[in-house]
Parts: structure tokens; C-alpha cells; sequence
């Protein structure tokens, strides 16, 4: 991963569509003039680049994407040419050790019961 100061760093050649100053990315705070900022070249939104970094971080490679419009192939392009660290890993909220936090375990044994009570009531074949 290339790491470079704000003077010497790549330029986002992405130019910026929609004047609302607001982060969306994560803080939803004013931008101000002097912060490291990263343009979205998919909506034309900025973004602090410290907001995009712990995104990235959280969501991983498969859930990165554009906070406002979604767009994945074209913000994860630019994000990591403008020295964003893109991790190769699952989201933080499917890795297993969160499992707890969304009960999987206990959704499981609900559905099998309801797939038990739906073949009782004869609405579901037992295939």
C-alpha cells in the first residue's frame, strides 16, 4: 500500500457536484477547507478521507462501496488510488465473532421451527 503526504499525494481528479459540506461517510460534519478530503467520482460528493478509511475498514473489500449512491466499482477505484486501505476481509458485521450480535444461531432453530410448524399445518410439502 503506497502511503503519501496531502502536497505529494495523487490528485482526485473527481470533481465535486454537490456543494452540501456535510460528511455523509460516517461523522456527518462540516467539511472545512484544509481537511483531507476524498471526491466521489460517482455522485460528486466529498468525503473526509478519515471517514472513508474506517469505512473501508468495517465493511471490506465486498461491502465497500459509495455511502450515498452505492456505487462500488468507481469509489473503490478511487478510494485506494488516493491511499485508502481497502482490507480483503468480510464486513465487521458477518465476522463470526460478532455472531452474538445478530443471534444466527437462535434464527436458525426458528426457522427450523417454523418449517416444523408449517409441514404440521400442511402448508409446506416435507421435501
Amino acid at each position: 500500500m503506497k502511503t503519501f503526504c496531502a502536497r505529494h499525494g495523487p490528485k482526485n481528479e473527481a470533481e465535486v457536484a454537490v456543494r452540501d459540506p456535510t460528511c455523509m461517510a460516517g461523522c456527518w460534519e462540516k467539511i472545512h477547507r484544509k481537511e483531507r478530503t476524498i471526491v466521489s467520482p460517482c455522485c460528486g460528493r466529498r468525503y473526509h478521507s478519515a471517514c472513508v478509511q474506517e469505512m473501508a475498514v468495517q465493511s471490506g473489500l465486498a461491502h465497500f462501496k459509495c455511502p450515498m449512491c452505492a456505487n462500488k466499482e468507481k469509489f473503490t477505484k478511487c478510494a485506494i488510488k488516493m491511499g485508502i486501505y481497502v482490507p480483503e476481509q468480510d464486513a465487521s458485521w458477518e465476522r463470526r465473532e460478532d455472531e452474538h450480535f445478530y443471534n444466527f444461531e437462535g434464527m436458525g432453530k426458528a426457522r427450523i421451527q417454523y418449517i416444523y410448524f408449517l409441514r404440521a399445518l400442511h402448508i409446506i410439502d416435507r421435501t
